[in-house]
């Protein structure tokens, strides 16, 4: 499991509210988590038990 400790200079969020989706449907609620995208990419690339890979 990832968390993200801290961050600077980087949106956590990003409200597509009001935009269209690639069917034309325009969203009344979504979000997506940015920070949330950046730990999990960063939680791959370091490995889970004994890969030892600092990042």
């Amino acid at each position: 499991m990832g968390v993200a400790s801290g961050i600077s200079g980087i949106k956590t969020l990003e409200e597509h509210i009001n935009r269209e989706d690639l069917f034309g449907y325009v969203l009344k609620s979504s979000h997506e988590g940015i920070m949330d995208e950046i730990v999990s990419a960063a939680i791959l690339l370091m490995g889970q038990s004994n890969e030892d890979i600092p990042l």
